[in-house]
Parts: C-alpha cells; structure tokens; sequence
C-alpha cells in the first residue's frame, strides 16, 4: 500500500482536517493575508500551514502555545523530512496566526 493511502486512511480516523480551525478564524487569517498584498499562493501555503498546525495541536489556532508550534515543527522536520525550505515556507504562516499583520506590513 502506497504512503498516500497509507495517509488517507488515517485521516479518516482522525478529527475530519480543519476541525480545530474554526471558519470564522481561518476567514479572518485569509482577509488579512489578502489585505497584505499576498499572492494566492503564498495565501494558500499560510492558511494550509495554520490548518496543519490546529490538526497537530488539536486546538483553535488562537489556542496553540508556543510548545505546540516547537513541537509541530520538529514533527515536520524528523517524521515528514520537511527540507529546510519548505519548514522556512511554514514559520511565517504560523507566525501570522498569532500576530496578525496591519495592511501594507510585509514580513519575512
């Protein structure tokens, strides 16, 4: 069996994906981004990695603690083998969770 299928079943055990990050958060996270000047790409990476993060944690975004955000990242670079770069793609995504940027602030 193949590791995506491996993956798909066992997210389907698991709390449905989004669950801890609730609709209001998350809509409120894309209109900043948006308000930002984010490309649609990178818009999706962040909200995909504050979804990600609210799965590991099982918690609201606005819940997760500074342990949870160490932890996840360590998960993502000893279990998922996250190269480098894409763990750098994720730490502005979850940093923006949590100290949401005014219009016109861009942050690296």
């Amino acid at each position: 069996m193949s590791k995506s299928n491996n993956r798909r079943r066992n997210s389907q055990k698991s709390a449905a994906l989004g669950a801890y990050f609730p609709e209001n958060r998350r809509r409120k996270l894309s209109e900043d981004l948006q308000l930002s000047g984010m490309s649609k790409r990178t818009h999706d990476g962040y909200i995909r990695a504050i979804r990600q993060l609210s799965d590991f944690a099982k918690c609201s975004p606005d819940q997760a603690t500074e342990n949870h955000v160490r932890q996840f990242f360590l998960h993502l670079q000893n279990d998922r083998r996250f190269a480098y770069g894409s763990l750098r793609v994720a730490l502005p995504g979850e940093s923006r969770s949590f100290t949401p940027a005014p219009a016109n602030e861009h942050r690296i």
